[in-house]
């Protein structure tokens, strides 16, 4: 993983459970995360959720094009309910349905601080 202040780019093809603390070390120097056409899988979104869990510095998350579906869906906002710092959420091109989008709904009542999504 190579980060600096605006940015995040990753650099293997999943994010791995020994990574977890790495990233959330990085993404606590940064404001921005974006994680495009990585082709993601569950146990990626399992890690980036963990890590967005207590982040208190990223404003925006940028995960287009991962096809993360439900599941990933539903990792993101159980973590997005207790960040309290995006701001912004991308999910674009990423093969959530009904399921996920009712959880991501769901997490958006008690989330007052996500305005754009």
């Amino acid at each position: 993983l190579a980060a600096n202040k605006s940015s995040m780019t990753k650099i293997k093809s999943s994010v791995e459970a020994k990574d977890v603390d790495a990233l959330a070390t990085a993404m606590n120097g940064t404001t921005k995360v974006t994680l495009r056409n990585m082709n993601l899988g569950i146990k990626d979104m399992k890690n980036i959720a963990t890590a967005l869990h207590g982040n208190t510095t990223i404003t925006s998350l940028n995960l287009v094009s991962n096809n993360i579906s439900d599941d990933g869906a539903k990792e993101i906002a159980t973590a997005l309910g207790t960040n309290k710092s995006i701001t912004t959420l991308n999910l674009v091109r990423n093969n959530i349905g009904d399921g996920g989008a009712l959880v991501l709904a769901t997490m958006l009542v008690e989330n007052e601080t996500l305005t754009d999504i």
